[in-house]
């Protein structure tokens, strides 16, 4: 008898959870045990019985990809992150498929991710801060080169391996650029990161800037830019509210921060970095060659190595819930796609 296993995927709004039945055996590949879950899926830690080497599966949620065209798009972001080769973001070795279920195959990653860093630090010192920024923009770079919109740039999506170095990971949620922007039927991403169009269904590669932004501004001040918590709340302080400067001021007295952060995270898309490049390039005006730097990159590897090791590659795991918890974001995702039905109706109707 073929040995299988249940996986229970998580839904949203007043839909009730539903389960899958699938081989232990997806191909070439042995799945484990479940180290995270998300709201796209469910991650398990994994082994390719014929390369020899731990992997991890990303199940997606088979309501996703229950419709050609969702899975098609899905498929093709997934062929395009493939193709990223950049020593500062997780391999994605390739896509499967099982029935109505797509899955991804990716580099195992042991280490801590940032969010979990910030829980133990606070906040980080100005110049490792910087440093991190400078990483992921670098693997942001490559990500973009490849015409690739990650769409869920977060703390918990940025890893630190055994070795302490940075990896950028999870492409569940990434699709193919296409002129610049794509338009969505769905919200999708983290709210404490989405730029103000994306709650409009808008994705470029200055959303993914904005996220940086985001993300710098809270390693910086040790909190996020907006309190939220509900989704319509996040998307007005988004869309109207100024990003607060006071505790940003208090930290960081270098005016060339001030001004990245304020144009890497300004309302209107068309004033921030084109490209991660830019804003990579920026960061030497604070300090050149920042990524060459020994000294910040010893004590960056000694700062991250202090956290104790986990398995996770994704932000949250079946045990360590945080305050914005895959539940939390499920419900939000869905309260989010009703809204933004509820104002395109209002909009053809008028």
């Amino acid at each position: 008898m073929e040995d299988t296993i249940t996986v229970l995927f998580q839904q949203g709004g007043d839909e009730a959870n539903s389960a899958s039945e699938i081989p232990r055996q997806l191909g070439q590949v042995r799945l484990i045990e479940e180290i995270g879950r998300g709201g796209m899926g469910v991650v398990w830690r994994g082994y390719d019985q014929l390369l020899k080497r731990e992997v991890a599966i990303k199940l997606l949620k088979p309501s996703l990809t229950s419709q050609v065209e969702h899975r098609a798009r899905f498929i093709a972001g997934a062929q395009a992150a493939a193709a990223i080769k950049h020593p500062h973001v997780v391999m994605l070795y390739y896509a499967g498929e099982y029935g109505e279920l797509v899955y991804l195959v990716m580099e195992h990653i042991q280490g801590v991710s940032l969010r979990q860093l910030l829980s133990r630090v606070g906040r980080m010192p100005v110049e490792l801060a910087a440093l991190v920024i400078a990483y992921i923009c670098d693997a942001l770079t490559a990500i973009h080169d490849c015409q690739v919109i990650h769409r869920d740039l977060k703390p918990g999506n940025v890893l630190f391996d055994h070795r302490g170095e940075l990896q950028v990971s999870d492409f569940g949620l990434s699709l193919v650029a296409q002129q610049g922007t794509i338009r969505e039927d769905e919200l999708q991403g983290t709210p404490p990161y989405m730029a103000p169009e994306s709650f409009q269904g808008e994705t470029s590669f200055q959303s993914d800037i904005y996220a940086v932004g985001m993300m710098f501004y809270e390693m910086l001040t040790g909190r996020p830019a907006f309190p939220g918590p509900r989704l319509e709340e996040y998307h007005l302080q988004h869309r109207d509210w100024p990003v607060p400067q006071e505790p940003l001021a208090q930290v960081a007295t270098h005016p060339v921060l001030l001004e990245i952060i304020n144009r890497a995270t300004h309302k209107q898309r068309i004033f921030r970095y084109k490209r991660a490049l830019q804003m990579r390039m920026a960061l030497d005006n604070f300090m050149p060659n920042l990524l060459l730097n020994e000294v910040l990159n010893r004590q960056l590897h000694e700062l991250v190595t202090a956290s104790p090791p986990v398995k996770a590659v994704t932000e949250q795991t079946p045990s360590s819930p945080s305050p914005n918890s895959s539940l939390d974001m499920i419900t939000l995702r869905a309260e989010a796609k009703r809204r933004l039905k509820e104002q395109r109706d209002e909009d053809s109707s008028s």
